[in-house]
């Protein structure tokens, strides 16, 4: 049974799969800030900037 508070019992690695998994299917949220450095470092680069990748 889940300790008090807990609604599930999850095992090592558990959680991290999970999130994972929402990654892969969702996406990452990236803050603005870091979405505009790496948007200056492609155009730096010449690595082309796409909002759906």
């Amino acid at each position: 049974p889940p300790a008090p508070g807990h609604a599930e019992v999850l095992l090592p690695g558990e959680l991290e799969a999970r999130r994972r998994a929402q990654a892969l299917g969702e996406g990452l949220e990236l803050p603005e800030k870091l979405v505009r450095e790496l948007q200056a470092l492609g155009e730096r680069y010449g690595v082309p900037w796409r909002e759906d990748a």
